[in-house]
């Protein structure tokens, strides 16, 4: 749908760009296809890349994309060569299971025979209110930024914590809480240092872009002033909705936004966005109609290290060998695919009888230095694996290494000491442990017994956070020494 024009369905039109069609039968929004012996579930999830948090937040509804045959085929898996343990265990955290978020105020919703006339603003958060943290982000062990969900609100909110992620503060811009009252909005957001930091807000749901315009948002004070950037260039971008996926910067404040556009016959249609003069002006530099970069897949992830040179990642396992990974060396105008090494104790990975995919983009942790992760399923074994990928050459060569489970979050602090958070299941409720190694992952050790799972950062050897889930239950948990133990904090927001 072209800017201003009525609401339409244009799936025919963007199938017609760069389609590449899906082998048997089609799954046809949820239901089932035929892949070879296997029956291929399919489904209406909704989902998005949490940006370097390593999970999926919300979803596109995809057509022919195999992501319900992990949890179909997932139950009760291992690792094919799991990675040597080089100590003995130390002993279980005592952690008690993750909560939901507490109970306290949340707005009153109006009874169906009300009829009021929407407030200009949300209504205020007045006493402490539970909240679930999407994507986390701390700077130094006090002060830290998060994107959550507050219960009764259909806005995703941009926080900030200043006592290490006990307590939050809003500090999303005042007019996108003006306009969350009249539509969902999901929100994309990167997080520079203590102060520096971009967002941008689109619809959560399946429909039209409910904006004339849409703007990224940047601030220099802690959240504290927001500036507006020019708005987005929509002229004769089709879309069916307009969600944001992802926002990435370089310290020389080029940055990026990718932006999801719609889905259909195992496409997630994007655009991006590039900025030079740190999110002032924007420039379309992708779009589905001009073909630089395939649209076939759902995007996970976008990462550059400057101007220059980027990474897209992708995840349609069984629909093409190997896996989606795309690289630029002029700013995102051109892409070209990159073929990643097979494992030489697994010489079978990223062949057609495995389905893989990069459920993340590449992290770097410095200009040369960066790892990312492949996670595959062999049907036939109906077994899972996942593989640690390292650079040293700034993303030019990669080099696999095991994992020591095939689900599981990484996390890497510098180019020797990581952790690892996983289990041999994908429902992290039982068996799941915390890893460790100092030698850029060529060997782990476990450091405690679990029952969740989620993303890592730590800010020093000592010091770090998991959003732990275990089933639909979140909360925030922190270590003080290394991950051997953890304190659930049970976050909430403060007026």
């Amino acid at each position: 749908m072209n800017k201003g024009e009525q609401n339409v369905s244009i799936m025919p039109k963007l199938d017609e760009i760069g389609k590449s069609e899906c082998k048997n039968d089609e799954i046809q929004g949820g239901g089932f296809a035929i892949w070879g012996e296997h029956v291929i579930i399919g489904a209406n999830q909704w989902f998005s890349p949490l940006r370097k948090r390593g999970e999926m937040r919300k979803s596109l509804r995809w057509l022919c994309v195999l992501a319900a045959v992990w949890a179909a085929l997932g139950c009760g898996i291992s690792t094919p060569t799991p990675a040597p343990e080089t100590s003995q265990p130390l002993e279980p955290a005592t952690l008690p299971p993750p909560t939901s978020a507490p109970a306290v105020d949340v707005p009153t919703v109006p009874s169906a025979g009300d009829t009021p006339t929407a407030p200009a603003v949300p209504t205020p958060i007045t006493r402490p209110v539970g909240v679930t943290l999407l994507e986390l982000h701390m700077t130094d062990a006090a002060v830290g930024w998060a994107v959550g969900q507050i219960p009764g609100f259909s806005l995703e909110f941009v926080l900030r914590t200043a006592d290490g992620g006990a307590t939050w503060r809003d500090v999303t811009p005042a007019p996108v809480k003006s306009l969350s009252v009249q539509t969902d909005l999901a929100t994309a957001a990167y997080f520079m240092d203590s102060n520096r930091a971009w967002a941008v807000f689109g619809s959560q749901a399946p429909e039209p872009l409910a904006l004339n315009e849409v703007v990224v948002w940047r601030t220099t004070d802690g959240g504290q002033n927001w500036e507006a950037s020019q708005p987005l260039n929509l002229d004769g971008l089709q879309y069916e909705f307009f969600m944001p996926g992802e926002v990435v910067f370089t310290q020389e404040l080029s940055g990026w936004v990718l932006v999801h556009l719609g889905a259909g016959m195992s496409h997630d249609y994007v655009a991006i966005y590039a900025t030079r003069d740190g999110g002032v002006t924007w420039e379309r530099v992708i779009d589905p109609q001009r073909g630089n970069l395939p649209m076939s897949c759902s995007k996970s992830g976008i990462q550059f290290l400057h101007w220059e040179s980027g990474w897209v990642t992708g995840d349609c396992p069984g629909l093409m060998p190997g896996v989606y990974f795309y690289a630029t060396q002029d700013g995102g105008k051109s892409w070209l695919g990159v073929d990643l090494p097979v494992p030489t104790n697994d010489p079978s990975l990223l062949k057609d009888q495995t389905m893989c995919g990069l459920p993340h983009e590449p992290v770097f942790i410095n200009g040369k230095s960066g790892y990312q992760v492949v996670q595959c399923l062999y049907v036939d074994a109906n077994q899972a694996a996942q593989y640690l990928y390292v650079t040293q050459d700034s993303g030019v060569n990669w080099s696999p290494r095991s994992l020591p489970a095939p689900y599981g979050e990484v996390f890497f602090l510098d180019e020797l000491n990581g952790w690892f958070v996983g289990g041999a299941e994908r429902e992290f409720t039982s068996g799941t442990k915390m890893y460790r190694t100092e030698d850029g992952g060529k060997n782990w050790w476990p450091l405690s017994t679990l029952i969740w799972s989620g993303p890592i950062q730590f800010i020093n050897p000592q010091v770090g956070w998991v959003i732990a889930k275990i089933d639909l239950a979140s909360t925030l948990v922190k270590t003080t020494n290394g991950g051997q133990s953890w304190m659930d904090l049970k976050p909430v927001v403060i007026p």
